[in-house]
């Protein structure tokens, strides 16, 4: 690994700039109509993204912020005991 990114320092490798080119290529593909490159769907003349904008997205469920939250954290409801102290824990507060 160690040999692999002094090869890409000594290259120039700009992370940043290879994730733009990344994007730039999937915004291109968004962009194009199907028909473009497409013999299967040569009728299709919209492009993905425009396929998505119009669709109504009945398997869509919104969620409210504080439900975002939830997603990748706690995953069940915990009750504080000890005041909220942390049994076993240092106090760095002086208290």
């Amino acid at each position: 690994m160690a040999r692999i990114k002094k090869e890409a320092r000594a290259a120039g490798f700009d992370l940043q700039a290879a994730i733009a080119v990344g994007e730039q290529a999937m915004e291109w593909y968004n962009a194009t109509p199907y028909s473009y490159y497409s013999r299967k769907h040569s009728k299709i003349n919209k492009s993905p993204k425009q396929i998505y904008a119009e669709h109504e997205k009945p398997c869509v469920n919104w969620l409210e912020n504080y439900d975002i939250s939830m997603l990748m954290g706690l995953k069940k409801e915990i009750t504080i005991k000890h005041n909220g102290q942390i049994k076993g824990s240092r106090n760095f507060f002086g208290d």
